[in-house]
């Protein structure tokens, strides 16, 4: 059994039409990294990194979910850190079965290259031509995934989360890096869609992100394609509910956290971010008063009084609004009293 995936680059293609040649560079920056990412698998090795790259997409395989896994999330991180674009990723059980050309010649099957060789198409000196594909069952359906993904991140569909195959690996692994995301399916209407995603690979963030950059980017990218920047509220949700509150740094609260308060109220779906916030900042830890000995804890003090006298986060506490009651993997409803009772201790 294989498992297969599909990633694209996403916030590219208007370069096409206006600017081919930084189009053509940011295309072979991202597969440079994709390539640069899969040589952390060596064919010697089970389970190592198939890819097929075509123009600012990609597809793979491993019979490694892990490897897999490990590889998206690793992936991720290099697109965030150097580039101004992203990725959104789909990952599902499943053999691509594309047939290959190699040096001229008609291969056999990727069912039997799969245990002997790895199939690149970036390196010049191994190029892979993919002959006339024809979308089988297994990209067809990742296909489909990703153009239904309106959210930046890595979409585990569901049939992978129900295969006896894979989920022993995702149970062992879950509440690792795994956790309940949301994006919006419609860019003008509060039509929620959960999906599993991968957390981001580091708690360090003031050293792998710059956050204050992708904060500037959002309202950016909301003036130039207002449905595009709907696409950040999965990638937000995501930085807020990885973040080690224990290696909380002021240039984070500055940067990132308290203008995510204020600078993302325009973009349809913030208010799922906004729940992220609470439930991250409201922690059992911090849910009630707590010695502020440390840094991090003197400003998380600091964000939960910003967070006090905020008018969408009580309009969230109290589901006021239709529009925004927020989903309970992002905002149990069980804290919800608790941290509208510290609110008011906080405001009063």
């Amino acid at each position: 059994m294989a498992f297969s995936g599909i990633i694209e680059l996403l916030g590219i293609k208007e370069l096409a039409e206006y600017n081919t040649d930084a189009f053509t560079k940011e295309v072979t920056d991202f597969k440079y990294k994709v390539n640069q990412c899969a040589q952390l698998y060596p064919p010697q090795e089970v389970g190592n990194i198939f890819v097929y790259n075509f123009r600012d997409y990609c597809y793979i395989q491993s019979i490694s979910l892990k490897n897999l896994i490990t590889f998206l999330r690793q992936l991720q991180i290099e697109i965030l850190r150097l580039t101004d674009f992203n990725i959104r990723c789909a990952l599902t059980e499943g053999q691509l079965g594309f047939e290959v050309i190699k040096e001229g010649g008609l291969s056999d099957s990727l069912d039997d290259l799969i245990t002997t060789e790895t199939v690149e198409n970036i390196n010049q000196e191994n190029i892979t031509y993919i002959r006339n594909i024809e979308y089988s069952d297994t990209p067809a359906r990742l296909y489909g995934i990703i153009e239904r993904f309106k959210g930046i991140g890595i979409f585990l569909d569901q049939d992978l989360i129900e295969s006896r195959i894979s989920q022993e690996f995702l149970n062992k692994v879950k509440k690792e890096f795994c956790f309940d995301n949301y994006y919006l399916s419609e860019a003008h209407k509060f039509r929620y869609e959960h999906f599993i995603d991968c957390c981001i690979n580091s708690t360090q963030y003031s050293e792998v992100f710059d956050l204050e950059s992708i904060m500037q980017r959002i309202p950016q990218s909301a003036a130039k394609q207002p449905k595009f920047s709907r696409y950040y509220i999965p990638l937000l949700i995501n930085f807020v509910i990885s973040y080690d509150l224990e290696n909380f740094t002021h240039q984070d609260y500055k940067k990132f956290f308290e203008p995510l308060l204020t600078k993302i109220k325009g973009i349809v779906g913030h208010e799922l971010v906004l729940g992220a916030i609470l439930n991250k900042f409201f922690e059992p830890a911090y849910l009630h008063e707590f010695k502020m000995d440390t840094e991090p804890k003197r400003l998380v003090f600091e964000m939960q009084k910003k967070i006090a006298f905020s008018k969408i986060a009580y309009a969230i506490l109290n589901d006021e609004s239709k529009n925004i009651q927020v989903p309970r993997e992002i905002l149990p409803y069980s804290r919800k009293k608790n941290i509208k009772q510290r609110l008011f201790e906080l405001a009063g």
